[in-house]
């Protein structure tokens, strides 16, 4: 019988392994799926955060940040799969330039589409997402898994803690999960076994050299994202 895949969604590259790279030392050959990892485009200017990176275009910033991370993904033995969308500053600006504003209806309804598709290819055992803290990619990229997940239950769906944020603003993670019971979720936290150090993790982190250049700012907060026990997980099954 074929061994069923482990599926961890990512909204940003560097994201699966701040908030799950101590469960990605445990689950080898998972799937790493990033949301916004596509490329904006020949002379797109970089938006702030990537300028602030070292970045001189967006594709600059694209191919850069994609390297980074199947260097990190190759520490734990994950695979790399790039759902293509851009970063919330990058589809505001192209939809202004074309008179065409994306609103944040359509964006999660083709992200749900693109998730359910790649859940149905790889039929995984498990898919983790985002409980969508703080950052609208966050929110939406945890809303659009969850919608997915929803008529798939043959996916157990896992729910981690977004990773600084979670350290950053902790009264977020109280009000996410009401949130996602009033969608119809029951939540039951589940803790999941630790590995025997935070070294594979710290590798991983230390791959994405051109987003600790901005996270050094506020290096205790990501620093505590590596300790044994920050990592956090609630399983979510629909009501009904």
């Amino acid at each position: 019988m074929q061994e069923r895949a482990f599926l961890v969604v990512s909204p940003h590259f560097d994201d699966a392994a701040l908030s799950c790279g101590h469960w990605l030392t445990r689950h080898p050959r998972a799937v790493v799926a990033t949301v916004c990892s596509g490329k904006p485009g020949v002379g797109v200017p970089p938006c702030s955060w990537d300028a602030g990176s070292g970045f001189r275009s967006a594709d600059d910033a694209a191919n850069g940040r994609r390297a980074e991370d199947e260097a990190a993904m190759s520490v734990v033995g994950a695979q790399q799969r790039l759902l293509g969308f851009l970063d919330v500053e990058y589809r505001l600006a192209i939809g202004r330039q074309h008179e065409d504003p994306v609103i944040r209806g359509s964006f999660e309804r083709l992200l749900a589409a693109s998730i359910g598709n790649l859940i149905d290819d790889l039929s995984p055992e498990q898919c983790l997402a985002p409980l969508g803290l703080h950052h609208t990619d966050h929110v939406a990229t945890g809303r659009a898994t969850r919608t997915a997940l929803w008529d798939r239950p043959g996916c157990q769906a896992i729910a981690y803690a977004d990773l600084p944020y979670a350290i950053t603003f902790p009264r977020t993670v109280t009000q996410k999960l009401e949130e996602i019971r009033a969608e119809g979720w029951r939540i039951a936290e589940c803790p999941m076994p630790l590995p025997s150090s935070v070294d594979p993790k710290r590798q991983m982190v230390s791959c994405y050299g051109s987003q600790l250049r901005l996270l050094r700012r506020s290096r205790r907060k990501w620093r505590a994202a590596l300790r044994l026990g920050a990592e956090r997980f609630w399983q979510l099954t629909p009501e009904g």
